[in-house]
């Protein structure tokens, strides 16, 4: 457990450009802190190991080509001068159970440019995603590539 303290409050230095003995310190309390607030509102922390960090980072990368990828699509939709946008609201059913693995698909997709999670289904079995250009294969090939995409990497994480 102490090399998830300690890779939280290095990202935490990452994140505040501190790479100094006083910031490895805050990050490392923080951590302590967030850690323990999590586990006393009973919220699952799996057991970190080798395959899981190694699937959290390949779903980072991913996640990273989508968003470059995304806005390469998007720039030429804000600047043209004629929209030719196909929005649309499509229906994503869900193979994740657990509220905090949809969660995260949820904002995973809400964080690519071009798509944005609406709402989960009272039974957590759908989630409705809104595209800005539905393609021309239609609503079936959004939900390929967010179940292809995004899902099964983060099943992948949380099965690792």
């Amino acid at each position: 457990m102490i090399y998830l303290y300690v890779i939280l409050a290095g990202l935490w230095m990452a994140l505040n450009d501190q790479y100094t003995l006083g910031g490895f310190i805050f990050g490392l309390g923080l951590a302590i802190l967030v850690i323990s607030l999590l586990r006393s509102i009973n919220v699952a922390t799996p057991p970190l190991s080798p395959g899981r960090i190694l699937k959290g980072v390949q779903l980072v990368g991913y996640f990273l080509w989508e968003l470059v990828l995304a806005n390469i699509r998007v720039v030429p939709e804000v600047f043209r001068p004629t929209s030719e946008l196909r929005p649309a609201i499509v229906a994503i059913p869900l193979s994740l159970t657990e509220e905090s693995q949809i969660a995260l698909l949820a904002n995973l997709v809400s964080l690519t440019p071009g798509t944005l999670s609406l709402h989960v289904s009272e039974d957590r079995s759908q989630l409705y995603v809104h595209v800005l250009r539905l393609p021309e294969e239609g609503p079936a090939a959004v939900v390929r590539d967010i179940k292809q995409g995004f899902e099964r990497r983060i099943m992948e994480v949380f099965a690792a």
